[in-house]
């Protein structure tokens, strides 16, 4: 072969591998691009579902933000539509009943003062039956404290001071407990809206509330609310999350011309089937009592 030719095949050769690893590279190149693209395709995938997901826990948790607030303004036209009576005075018929439908009856005198900007007071005194007359319970609410109790038993001449875990056990055999009978103040649960339901001839709002204080035998309490912020009836939830019992507040009639009462109180235990009524007889209010007529000496 001569120069020109072996120069012309040195030529093609050199050009054929050129071409070749330029092919190669320009395939490496494409799929190079073409993974980089499929990053970012997955990159922007990811962005877009987080996105996503904080978008959906701000909804969440705006839901959230406004349950909590439509419920706290519900408790507060509660407790505005409760306040502003001053004190008041009334004869209390109580009914214990067993569930073999034995019953037990008790009537008390009831006194309450309200203290502006503070806790209420309140002292029930038994009458009748003889068995418990003179037993008096004599009740200190707090908003900032945990609430103070003192039971004073005739018969045994002694005050036994109801805190702690005693505040959960049962007031004289009945299904209110100790707890129970002390008075609502605002500041002692947090509230969430949870829906609507029908409750008789209207629909009830469905409050959840927890309790933040000490002590309590509750995990919660679910009460339903009419048009008029009156309590229709509270629901109460143990710490395990059972139904324990119900209050059926009933017969409501406007005293003074400003006061919703329930002239009827019913608690029923769901768990031992016991229940217990509670019936206003006679209710005044702003008839002149005073701190004083509250004074734990009154126990002694």
């Amino acid at each position: 072969m001569n120069n020109s030719m072996y120069d012309i095949c040195i030529f093609v050769c050199i050009f054929t591998l050129s071409l070749s690893e330029s092919t190669l590279f320009a395939d490496n190149n494409v799929e190079a691009q073409g993974q980089v693209a499929d990053n970012a395709k997955e990159q922007i995938q990811t962005d877009n579902a987080k996105e996503q997901i904080q978008t959906d826990n701000a909804e969440e948790q705006i839901q959230t933000d406004s349950a909590e607030d439509q419920g706290q303004d519900i408790a507060k036209r509660i407790e505005a539509s409760m306040s502003g009576w001053k004190d008041s005075q009334s004869t209390l018929e109580m009914v214990i009943r067993s569930p073999n439908g034995r019953e037990s009856h008790m009537t008390l005198q009831s006194k309450m003062l309200e203290v502006p900007d503070g806790g209420d007071k309140s002292l029930l005194v038994f009458q009748r039956p003889q068995t418990v007359a003179g037993t008096l319970l004599l009740n200190h609410s707090h908003i900032k404290k945990e609430d103070e109790q003192w039971l004073y038993i005739p018969r045994s001449k002694k005050i036994q001071k109801i805190s702690g875990k005693l505040r959960s056990s049962s007031f004289l055999g009945s299904q209110f407990s100790f707890e129970d009978m002390s008075t609502f103040k605002l500041k002692k649960f947090r509230y969430r809206l949870v829906g609507e339901k029908a409750c008789g001839e209207e629909m009830c709002n469905i409050l959840e509330s927890y309790p933040v204080y000490q002590d309590t035998a509750y995990s919660k309490l679910v009460s339903w609310v009419d048009s008029k912020s009156r309590i229709q009836k509270i629901e109460y939830y143990d710490h395990s999350g059972k139904w324990l019992k119900t209050l059926n507040l009933k017969q409501y009639e406007k005293v003074s011309g400003r006061f919703w009462k329930p002239t009827v109180s019913e608690m029923v235990n769901h768990q031992n089937g016991k229940e217990t009524e509670i019936v206003i007889k006679d209710i005044a209010f702003d008839t002149g009592l005073s701190e004083n007529d509250f004074d734990k000496p009154l126990v002694r």
